[in-house]
């Protein structure tokens, strides 16, 4: 005869998280929507800047309420086979930060175009300031005009611009976290103008890093 079990009816109470007075749903999947990011500024960008508050919503310059979507760490853990005494052996050999994507809305007050100006002129003297000498030498003069320089030029000795990006996710007044640490962006896509299209503009931006802290 076959036997049937039967589970308690409070089982489900049990497994989301409702079997205490007050307490929070908190085996549920999270919805992608709640989450923020923070931006933080090194000393000197924040100092170039002029305490620009990133973070701030009623800031001219903030950019944290303007991101769309932003990945998740993504780590690559290297390991190699090795044979002892002829068991199978699996050893890691190195960690690997994958690059991260953050998206924004580029919106009319231009607060991403100014972090974005800000950043590449921090680093590189061909967004500085220029004569028109200087863009128009020639390439067989006697001298080499180099008011503000061209290439990687940080202005600081210390070459970041983020000391880190904070990502928060929340729930019932609660919260969960991840750094990226020493983030530099190796890439930036302002995407194209398009008659044909009533889409919102966006900018697409890669981050490199050089390492993860959590918090939960």
């Amino acid at each position: 005869m076959a036997q049937i079990w039967l589970r308690s009816p409070k089982i489900a109470q049990r497994v989301f998280g409702l079997d205490s007075p007050g307490e929070i749903v908190r085996s549920v999947p999270r919805a992608k929507f709640m989450f923020k990011a923070e931006f933080t500024l090194s000393a000197a960008a924040n100092n170039m800047m002029q305490n620009p508050q990133l973070n701030d919503p009623t800031s001219l310059q903030s950019i944290a309420f303007k991101v769309k979507q932003i990945d998740k760490p993504r780590l690559a853990l290297n390991s190699v086979e090795l044979n002892h005494y002829n068991k199978k052996k699996i050893v890691y050999t190195k960690l690997d930060y994958n690059e991260a994507t953050l998206r924004l809305y580029d919106t009319v007050d231009n607060s991403m175009l100014n972090v974005w100006v800000n950043y590449f002129t921090y680093f590189f003297g061909d967004s500085r300031i220029k004569s028109d000498a200087d863009y128009r030498q020639g390439s067989v003069s006697p001298s080499y005009l180099d008011s503000t320089g061209w290439g990687f030029r940080p202005i600081s000795e210390n070459t970041n611009f983020f000391d880190e990006i904070t990502i928060y996710a929340f729930y019932s007044n609660t919260y969960t976290s991840f750094k990226y640490i020493n983030p530099k962006i190796v890439s930036v896509d302002w995407q194209n103008l398009d008659y044909s299209s009533n889409d919102l503009e966006e900018v697409t931006v890669t981050l490199k890093y050089e390492a993860i802290q959590y918090e939960k």
